[in-house]
């Protein structure tokens, strides 16, 4: 198990008494037992718990985005008066990660494959790891954030896309799919999470209602009755000065930030958002957890776009200040900023005619200066049939270059090839700034902390979900038994039905217009179904659970729980908070705690 979270790691279980029943075997459980003593020792002194943790990633950015970010603002940045640790970031079946299992990593501890939102990793791995044990795969991971709820803390996510993407989805889901974006969102609404800022309002409503959803559910009648407010512009959000935000700002993913103030100027930009998450958080005396994501930081690298970049890493930069602002002032607070992964392979050089001989700075800065524009937006301003004097025209408004009648006619070939070959001539020819691939990249990320418990060294991917749980006090074993047990593995003699939706009806609401995308073939057995509901008997006490949602129905009543209902259709698995189990028994025991021992 080592192959997934450090030497120390090893798979647990449990065989004693509890009250008049008994629990059996939950060895699937896999948490770090050995990082305490590990983190400890990173710290001479002072302590080591935190009353707030605030965990900022950088999608995609390796370490010389930040370099290059730091040549346009002219001094330093926020993260450079940060400690500096290392990340190796490589995921259980694949050297170069995706978004999902690195963002469920630092939620869970637990290292997974790539498409995974905390849940175990699939049973094929990496060469030099060992194999999973055979209950992980598809099991869900409780989080840092799911964590923090129980210990009372109010927890926040804001980012620039969808509050659905693979980043914050892994911090509030549990699904193999990190598209399935659709039951994510079901997940994300019923999470109670605080604080919720970003993109993706179609995936709250039915497309009978204009948005997304194709199983009929309208959301939003869920958050209102859980008394959400629910801002739509950066001038709602500013008005709001207490209570629960679910602020989603655009359909979709918002704008990105050097088109944001021409395109979309009532969009809030990715400081305002982390400074008002602050504002409202910090108000809870049990302290927070607060993740906040440069979701288009690693889109910028996709495209390889170096004004894009820039400006999304600079405002990333102005979020980290914010939260650096507070953290020193506050005294009590974890600080960590980490990317997930490098994109795009970004240098400062490349095979160009500015790049030969010595490079002043002007030669690095002012190219870039002059884009007032993402490629994205200068693409769109050309049109599907530009001449070499329109190209001419729109790079020179645009982007600031100049370029003669020759030069034109040359890029306009690279145009009529595609928006890829023609940034890609732009940039080696106009710019210092050099690409290696479209896609991500496999090295060590950069991990800037400030704060107490903040670790040293070079670090495993899990080892960061594992500090935050440590700086949080959280017990990553026992919140994982406390929140996804199995019923029959529990409490012996509780029968389970399970209620799956008519054939050819979509598998979550009987309102649905029509089916869900099929799951990728890959990632889930032929013939594997989604049921929408699991009923539980035990004795005389019947209870119906709602699946990825957090509440119980016993008869007329419904109650929300303090955790998710989940099935697992790989491994045809039922998993339900402790406190389920609790109600089914009828046991007047309270739960188990989920923190550390002292």
């Amino acid at each position: 198990m080592g192959a997934y979270m450090g030497k120390s790691d090893r798979v647990l279980g449990w065989g004693k008494p509890m009250g008049g029943w008994k629990w059996i075997g939950l060895g699937a459980v896999m948490i770090a037992v050995g990082l305490a003593a590990r983190a400890a020792e990173n710290q001479p002194g002072g302590p080591t718990q935190s009353k707030n943790v605030i965990l900022m990633i950088p999608d995609g950015c390796a370490v010389e985005a930040y370099t290059l970010a730091r040549w346009i603002k002219g001094k330093e940045l926020a993260v450079d008066g940060l400690e500096v640790a290392l990340v190796k970031t490589h995921s259980a079946d694949s050297v170069i990660t995706d978004s999902a299992p690195a963002a469920s990593a630092y939620a869970t501890g637990v290292r997974t494959s790539n498409a995974f939102l905390s849940v175990g990793p699939q049973a094929k791995v990496l060469s030099l790891l060992a194999p999973p044990g055979e209950d992980l795969p598809y099991r869900p991971l409780a989080t840092v954030l799911e964590g923090a709820k129980l210990l009372g803390k109010s927890t926040g996510i804001a980012v620039t896309c969808r509050v659905t993407h693979a980043t914050p989805a892994a911090f509030m889901a549990h699904l193999p799919h990190r598209d399935d974006e659709q039951n994510i969102m079901i997940q994300v609404v019923h999470q109670n999470v605080d604080v919720v800022l970003g993109g993706g309002r179609e995936l709250l409503l039915p497309t009978s209602a204009g948005g997304k959803r194709t199983d009929g559910r309208d959301l939003t009648t869920v958050l209102k009755a859980r008394g959400y407010q629910m801002p739509e512009t950066r001038q709602q959000l500013a008005q709001i000065r207490s209570g629960k935000v679910f602020g989603l700002f655009a359909p979709g993913h918002l704008a990105p930030e050097i088109d944001r103030p021409t395109i979309a100027p009532e969009q809030p930009s990715l400081e305002e958002m982390t400074r008002k998450a602050i504002e409202l958080l910090k108000t809870d005396p049990d302290g927070f957890f607060l993740m906040v994501e440069g979701s288009q930081i690693d889109w910028a690298c996709h495209a390889n776009d170096p004004a894009y970049l820039v400006h999304e890493v600079l405002m990333f930069d102005r979020a980290v200040a914010a939260a650096a602002e507070f953290a020193r002032q506050d005294g009590q607070t974890l600080l960590m900023v980490v990317a997930d992964h490098g994109t795009g392979g970004v240098t400062i050089g490349n095979r160009g005619p500015l790049s030969k001989g010595n490079m002043p700075v002007e030669a690095v800065v002012e190219p870039i200066r002059r884009m007032k524009c993402s490629f994205s937006a200068l693409w769109k301003k050309l049109g599907s049939r530009p001449t070499a004097q329109q190209l001419s025209e729109v790079l020179q408004e645009s982007w600031g270059i100049e370029v003669k009648p020759s030069e034109a006619e040359e890029l306009l070939a690279e145009a009529r090839r595609g928006g890829e070959y023609l940034l890609a001539a732009l940039c080696q020819r106009y710019t210092v700034v050099g690409w290696t691939t479209h896609g991500h990249t496999g090295g060590d990320v950069v991990l800037f902390t400030l704060g107490p418990g903040k670790p040293k060294g070079v670090l495993a991917s899990p080892q960061v979900g594992q500090c935050i749980a440590q700086a949080l006090g959280i017990d990553l074993e026992k919140l994982n038994a406390r929140l996804f047990v199995e019923p029959n593995q529990v409490l012996p003699g509780v029968k389970v039905e399970l209620v799956f939706d008519p054939e050819g009806e979509p598998n979550l609401h009987p309102a649905a217009e029509k089916p869900l995308p099929k799951a990728n073939p890959e990632r889930s057995p032929p013939g594997a179904k989604q049921p929408r509901l699991a009923r539980l008997e035990y004795g005389q006490r019947r209870i119906q659970l709602p699946l990825q949602e957090n509440v119980v129905q016993r008869g007329d009543r419904t109650v929300e729980l303090e955790g998710l209902c989940l099935y697992a259709s790989q491994t045809k698995r039922l998993y339900v908070p402790m406190q389920v189990i609790r109600l089914l028994a009828d046991s007047p025991e309270p739960l188990p705690p989920i923190t550390r021992s002292r």
